[in-house]
C-alpha cells in the first residue's frame, strides 16, 4: 500500500495512556518485553510504548493489570507531510575536514538494534573511498536491549599500521548511540578502555534506552550522571550531548535513524577526516534502497549543529505561564461551574506562589498537583484542602534540611488523595492534554482529515449492595464523558475503593502530625512521608503495597526519637 499510494489508510498501535499509568511496572514483569520503554512526565517515570520497537502484537495488555492500555488507530485520508520535509537541509556550510598525522581511531558503543554495524559500515567504505588504510572490528550482541554492541575503526596513512584494536585511551572519537554503553568504553577497570581526556572527543545520544533490568524496577541508571562522566573523561570543552533518538523519531517515525543523524553531528563538527561526497557515498553504498531517508538523516544531523532550535521541535513544550492559561480555559468549558473554578484556581495558585516560594520547579510541581485535584474532587473541597496541609508543612519545616519535608509532601499527598477509581480514569482517558499529547506523538492532523480510533483496555469494578462487580470493557467516548463527571457516584457507594480512602485518611494524619526535634527525628519522618511513593498500581497490585507503606512508616514513627513533638520552623 505505501508503495501504490505512499502511506497507509490504517494503522494500528499500542499506547499507554501516562496519566493512568501507575509505573508499577506488572507489565514489564509479566512480559520483558522490548517495546516498552520509560518515560519522564510531571508525575514521575511512567511505562509507554517505544515506537520504534513496539510491534503493536498486544501481548502487554493481556494482564489487564491497568486501565492505561489502549489500542489506537490511526486513520488517514490523504498522505501525511512527512516532518523531515518542513527542514531546509540544503546549503549547509561545510566544516574543515578533521586532519591527522599517522593514525585515527573511532570507537562506536550501543545496544543490539541501534544500527552500529551499518554506521560502521558506511564509515569503512568512506574511508577506504578517502584512500585511507582501514582496518575495524566489530562485537555483536543480541536484538535490542540484550547486548552491548560496539566497534572499533582505525583509518591510517600508512598501510604498515596492522592492529585493528585501539590502544588504550587512545580514541580521536567516541560516538555514543547509547550513554551507558558509551559510558563504559571509559572504564579504567577495563583493558577495552578507549577514550581519554587528553585524545577522545564525545558526541553521544543521550536519550535513556531502558535494560531489561531497568524496565523490571531491578536496577536503574541516571543519564545525567553518565554525562558528567563522559564529559570528566573525555575533552570535556568539545562533548556534545542530545537526545538524538528523540529527535530522528520525532522527523522520521522511528529512532533506527539515531545512529546516521549522529555520524552527521560528528561530521559538521569537524570531528571526520571525510569529505562530504565520500561519506556520502559511504552511507548510499551501506543503506541501499534505504538511502535516501538515511542521507536526509545525516543531513538533518549537520543542520542540528548549524541550527541548535531544531533540536527541541520534538518536545511538546508548555512554559509555567501557558500551562495556567491553558488549564483555566479547559476549566472554563469543560465544567458547569467551570468559571467558579477557574477562579478558584488561579486563586490557589497566587496563594502558593506566595506561601511556599521554593523556586520555580517546586511551583510547576504543585500547580499540575493542584489541576489534578481539581479536577479529581474539586476546587474547595479538594485542591484546597492540599494546599492548606502543604502550607502547614512548610510552616513547620527548615530550610537547614532544604524544606525535604515539604518536597516530599507535595508529591505524595497528591498521590495519595488523588483515587484513581473508574470516574477519574474516566477523566484522565478523555483529557484534552491527552488529546493533545497523541496527536503529537503520532502526527495527527484533524484539518487534513486524520482521526484516531480508541479502543480501550479496562477491567472497572463497581461495589453495587456490597458486592464487588468487574467486568471487562472497552468503553466509547461518550460514555467516559458521561462517566467522568459522575462524582456523586464515591458518595452513592461508601465502599468503593474504601481500601484506597482508608490509606488516603491515614497519610493526612501522618501528615497533619508532622513533627521533629533534630536531625535524626527530621530524616525519620521525611523517610515516612515518603512511603507512598512505592504504592503503585490498582487494587490486588495496589494494596500489599499500601500495607507495607503503613507498616513502614509507623514503624519509622514509632521510634523513641520520634516521640517529642517539638515542632522548629525557619
Amino acid at each position: 500500500m505505501i508503495r501504490e499510494q505512499g502511506y497507509l489508510t490504517e494503522k494500528h498501535f499500542v499506547n499507554i495512556n501516562p496519566g493512568v499509568c501507575e509505573n508499577c511496572l506488572e507489565c514489564t514483569l509479566a512480559t520483558g518485553c522490548p517495546g516498552l520503554t520509560i518515560a519522564d512526565t510531571p508525575f514521575g517515570a511512567k511505562i509507554q510504548t517505544d515506537l520504534s520497537w513496539c510491534v503493536a502484537d498486544t501481548a502487554c495488555t493481556k494482564i489487564y493489570a491497568c486501565p492505561s492500555f489502549e489500542e489506537i488507530t490511526v486513520v488517514r485520508s490523504q498522505k501525511p507531510p512527512a516532518p523531515i520535509e518542513s527542514v531546509d537541509l540544503a546549503d549547509i556550510p561545510l566544516p574543515e575536514t578533521a586532519e591527522f598525522r599517522d593514525v585515527w581511531h573511532c570507537y562506536l558503543a550501543g545496544v543490539g538494534g541501534q544500527g552500529i554495524g551499518v554506521s560502521t559500515a558506511a564509515l569503512v567504505r568512506a574511508g577506504f573511498k578517502q584512500g585511507y588504510h582501514v582496518l575495524f572490528c566489530d562485537k555483536k550482541g543480541l536484538a535490542i536491549r540484550n547486548g552491548g554492541v560496539f566497534s572499533q575503526i582505525t583509518f591510517a596513512k600508512d598501510a604498515r599500521h596492522v592492529s585493528n584494536i585501539i590502544p588504550y585511551g587512545k580514541a580521536d572519537l567516541l560516538l555514543g548511540i547509547d550513554p551507558l554503553e558509551a559510558t563504559r568504553s571509559l572504564s579504567p577497570n577495563s583493558n577495552l578502555r578507549v577514550g581519554s581526556p587528553d585524545h577522545t572527543v564525545a558526541v553521544v545520544n543521550a536519550y535513556k534506552t531502558p535494560t531489561i533490568l531497568t524496565l523490571l524496577g531491578k536496577d536503574d541508571f541516571n543519564v545525567a550522571d553518565l554525562e558528567d562522566m563522559l564529559r570528566r573523561y573525555t575533552k570535556s570543552n568539545e562533548y556534545f550531548g542530545l537526545n538524538v533518538a528523540g529527535i530522528s523519531e520525532y522527523f522520521f517515525g522511528t529512532k533506527l535513524y539515531a545512529n546516521i543523524v549522529l555520524l552527521g553531528i560528528a561530521f559538521q563538527r569537524g570531528l571526520l577526516p571525510l569529505s562530504l561526497e565520500n561519506i556520502e557515498w559511504g552511507v548510499r553504498e551501506t543503506m541501499g534502497s534505504a538511502a535516501d531517508d538515511n542521507i536526509k538523516a545525516f543531513h538533518l544531523g549537520r543542520k542540528l549543529v548549524f541550527e541548535p532550535g531544531l533540536a527541541h521541535k520534538h518536545e511538546l513544550h508548555e512554559t509555567y505561564e501557558q500551562f495556567i492559561a491553558e488549564r483555566v480555559d479547559v476549566l472554563k468549558r469543560n465544567h458547569r461551574a467551570g468559571r467558579r473554578w477557574a477562579r478558584e484556581f488561579y486563586v490557589l495558585i497566587r496563594r502558593s506562589e506566595n506561601s511556599i516560594p521554593l523556586g520555580e520547579q517546586t511551583a510547576r510541581d504543585i500547580v499540575w498537583r493542584l489541576y489534578d485535584l481539581l479536577e479529581y474532587g474539586g476546587a474547595d473541597a479538594y485542591a484546597g484542602y492540599y494546599l492548606d496541609l502543604v502550607e502547614k508543612i512548610h510552616a513547620r519545616d527548615s530550610g537547614q534540611y532544604d524544606f525535604a519535608a515539604t518536597k516530599a509532601v507535595i508529591w505524595n499527598l497528591h498521590k495519595a488523595m488523588v483515587i484513581k477509581d473508574e470516574v477519574h480514569v474516566a477523566h484522565l482517558l478523555t483529557s484534552e492534554e491527552k488529546t493533545r499529547r497523541d496527536h503529537h506523538r503520532y502526527h495527527v492532523d484533524e484539518s487534513r482529515g486524520d482521526k484516531i480510533i480508541y479502543h480501550h483496555l479496562n477491567r472497572p469494578e463497581f461495589n453495587v449492595l456490597g458486592r464487588d462487580i468487574r467486568f471487562k470493557f472497552s468503553p466509547k467516548k461518550w460514555q467516559l464523558n458521561l462517566l467522568k463527571h459522575c462524582r456523586w457516584l464515591r458518595r452513592a457507594m461508601p465502599q468503593w475503593h474504601h481500601r484506597e480512602r482508608d490509606f488516603r485518611d491515614w497519610y493526612i494524619r501522618i501528615v497533619e502530625n508532622f513533627h521533629y526535634h533534630d536531625r535524626e527525628s527530621y530524616d525519620g519522618y521525611v523517610k515516612a512521608l515518603r512511603c507512598v511513593e512505592d504504592v503503585r498500581g490498582y487494587r490486588e497490585v495496589r494494596y500489599p503495597k499500601m500495607d507495607e507503606a503503613r507498616r513502614r512508616a509507623e514503624a519509622l514513627l514509632a521510634q523513641p526519637s520520634r516521640t517529642s513533638p517539638v515542632t522548629v520552623s525557619v
